[in-house]
């Protein structure tokens, strides 16, 4: 239907189409043919979106690279490794030991907020079918001035590889920071939780850490060094604020002067904000503002309750012997004022 007013949005930039139709190959196959503004940011994880009308497809990812066939990372951790070397991982068909270390900071309700750690040490033994080439644009986070919209109230949550098992890198770690020391056990890849190291949130603060761990029979001994930035205050939007998801939505925050952030809206059809629609966007934290596009709200279901919250997602690599590749993610949630989309 040549006639449709196709729309490509590719890493929050329109891209031209020059040809929407059958295609030249194959029978009941249908195309459509657009052009890489040089404006698009490069990505190795660049959302791709088509939109007819008020109807947005899902989001799709793909690598966007400037001058060469090499994306590079958005994720520092990632980009140390380099582009080359995971894909060579990823289809070598030889298991992937990753090393993972996460620390978040989130709401806790109406008492302020908590730390959690989940500290994962595993080998991935399958991918799924057809995804090894593809596997960085699924592991990598979007760049800076895109939003890519996920089918479900719990943002990113789809994994590449089809089966894994644990990995011995010890019984116990220790984090160290501006607040003091602590101790964190190893979670399980397969319904492993996350444990609470502050009740309070007073241990994730701005300010130097360590985390060491002494080795298990997998992975060795090591030490990750890493530096953390605060989450600037969003001031807008404010709590029961209605949106209308065609107008798209302006988001702001007292300006940082480094850094990133990301906003995240979420709506959700069930109580339990089990399924639903999660909009993740990333702006640069000095710009104090950031215009959530229309077609990144459209697929949200209208008339149901959600949040919007900002938050930062800080990556630092690190390496441990026995790991082909070390992960090192700290994630700061603020507070997530209601809303109803319409």
């Amino acid at each position: 239907m040549p006639s449709l007013p196709v729309m490509v949005w590719l890493g929050g930039v329109q891209a031209p189409v020059t040809y929407q139709g059958r295609s030249g190959c194959c029978i009941g196959e249908d195309q459509i043919v657009f052009s890489v503004p040089a404006s698009v940011p490069a990505g190795c994880a660049v959302p791709l979106s088509v939109q007819i009308g008020t109807v947005v497809s899902n989001t799709g990812l793909m690598a966007v690279a400037n001058g060469s066939r090499n994306c590079t990372s958005v994720n520092a951790a990632l980009a140390a490794l380099g582009a080359a070397a995971i894909e060579q991982l990823a289809t070598s068909g030889a298991p992937v030991n990753i090393a993972g270390l996460n620390l978040t900071k989130l709401p806790n309700g109406s008492s302020g907020y908590q730390d959690n750690a989940r500290f994962n040490f595993f080998k991935i033994t399958a991918f799924l079918p057809g995804t090894p080439p593809f596997f960085l644009s699924d592991i990598d986070d979007p760049p800076v001035g895109s939003c890519a919209v996920y089918s479900n109230a719990n943002d990113n949550n789809d994994f590449p590889f089809a089966s894994g098992a644990d990995l011995s890198a010890g019984s116990s770690f220790t984090v160290q920071g501006p607040n003091g020391t602590t101790t964190v056990g190893p979670s399980s890849l397969f319904g492993g939780n996350s444990t609470t190291i502050n009740s309070a949130g007073a241990f994730l603060v701005p300010g130097n850490f360590t985390i060491k761990g002494t080795g298990g029979t997998d992975i060795g001994a090591f030490t990750a060094n890493f530096t953390l930035e605060g989450l600037p205050t969003m001031t807008g939007p404010t709590n029961s604020t209605t949106v209308t998801r065609a107008n798209g939505m302006t988001v702001t925050w007292a300006p940082a002067p480094s850094g990133n952030v990301g906003i995240s809206v979420v709506s959700a059809t069930d109580s339990s904000f089990t399924y639903g629609f999660t909009t993740s966007c990333v702006a640069p934290a000095s710009a104090g503002t950031f215009a959530i596009p229309a077609y990144a709200l459209l697929p949200h279901v209208p008339g149901n309750v959600g949040y919007v919250q900002l938050f930062s997602s800080q990556n630092f690599p690190f390496t441990a012997p026995g790991a082909n590749a070390g992960t090192l993610s700290v994630q700061l949630r603020g507070p997530a004022p209601g809303l109803t989309l319409k």
